[in-house]
């Protein structure tokens, strides 16, 4: 009775052990796929955003940068055929937006259309590239519904408007100051509909403005009231 019940214990045993052993031997798998699904270097993420219509001011804008923020713009206009390729810097907070509104979407490895029904080639067209490693999805649209597209996409438009008033108020300090307070209300009215991308970046540019004594006065003054809106709506914030 003993021998039966020492030998039935050592099988019993060996048995688990085994099994023990098997669950070892099992773990490198999965481990394997949880190294696959480790996220790509920082340099091989990408996004590339384009707007172009032949018929407006600026024909056409391209963004294109990396989840570091350092990037490129390009803006073609109608007034010339130059073409300007500034350096660019994100903020932080605008890759942020991008990045939720995409990963709500899924955008990867969706196959949804976010062209709304019917086309609308007045208003341009609009490309956007989003590539993590070998893994890209480009999206061509002139008008969407869709909440989500629409914010990355508004997002974009407003960070090329404040790039290009910028470039514009810098063209017309050298060249033609009295342009400037003009300019100054265009800003003023980007401001009040929300239409800035990153208004407090602003803010060290507009008090370079009011000190530079090439500006008509009136725009000087301009400048320090949007500075002071700006500061206020922080503030709020």
């Amino acid at each position: 009775m003993r021998l039966t019940l020492m030998i039935s214990a050592l099988v019993t045993l060996s048995v688990t052990g085994a099994f023990s052993q098997q669950k070892k031997n099992e773990r490198p798998d999965g481990n394997t796929k949880r190294e696959a699904a480790q996220p790509v270097a920082v340099d091989d993420v990408e996004f590339v955003y384009e707007f172009a219509q032949p018929n407006f001011v600026n024909r056409r804008i391209s963004i294109r940068h990396g989840l570091s923020g350092k990037g490129r713009i390009e803006i073609e206009t109608a007034e010339s055929e130059e073409i300007l390729n500034e350096e660019l810097f994100i903020p932080s907070d605008f890759l942020k937006r991008i990045r939720d509104s995409l990963n709500s979407l899924a955008f990867l490895d969706s196959s949804t259309i976010y062209q709304y029904q019917k086309e609308y080639p007045h208003l341009g067209t609009t490309t956007f590239t989003y590539r993590v490693g070998s893994k890209s999805r480009t999206v061509k649209i002139t008008y969407t519904e869709n909440p989500s597209m629409k914010a990355v996409l508004g997002e974009y438009r407003k960070l090329g408007q404040q790039t290009v008033w910028v470039m514009q108020v810098r063209t017309a300090r050298d060249m033609r100051p009295l342009d400037t307070p003009g300019l100054m209300d265009i800003l003023e009215d980007y401001l009040k509909r929300n239409e800035l991308s990153d208004p407090v970046g602003l803010v060290p540019f507009l008090e370079e403005l009011m000190d530079d004594e090439r500006l008509p006065l009136i725009a000087r003054n301009k400048a320090g009231r949007i500075r002071d809106a700006i500061s206020r709506a922080g503030r709020s914030n």
